[in-house]
């Protein structure tokens, strides 16, 4: 991912996942450490085949309760990433009218120095 940044960074940016500064490597292999030892943290509870303590044939730590948090924290997700993205949206759209209304404005007042009453 570290060498694929460069040329997927105008995909994040219109996915708004990422701002203008670049990550360095440390950031990369942070990320992709932490993250395998989530997965396979979060995958053993899902999972029965997944043997954690590997001598021992089954898994003790297989739950059933970990599937509902799991779609539960991915609706929770889905909101939080549409809440943002429309307010985003919002922010920008704002700040052009805004910037249009302005120019216009400054137009006005410039035809208004040449009317003829």
């Amino acid at each position: 991912m570290f060498m694929l940044e460069a040329p997927l960074l105008p995909y994040y940016r219109i996915l708004l996942l990422e701002g203008d500064r670049r990550l360095g490597l440390r950031s990369f292999m942070a990320a992709g450490v932490s993250g395998t030892i989530l997965h396979i943290l979060l995958d053993v509870p899902l999972y029965s085949d997944i043997r954690l303590f590997y001598p021992i044939i089954t898994n003790p730590l297989i739950s059933l309760l970990i599937n509902g948090f799991c779609i539960f924290a991915g609706i929770v997700g889905i909101i939080i990433y549409i809440t943002i993205s429309v307010y985003t949206l919002y922010a920008w759209m704002r700040s052009k009218y805004r910037s249009s209304l302005r120019n216009y404005l400054k137009m006005e007042q410039r035809f208004r120095f040449f009317a003829v009453d």
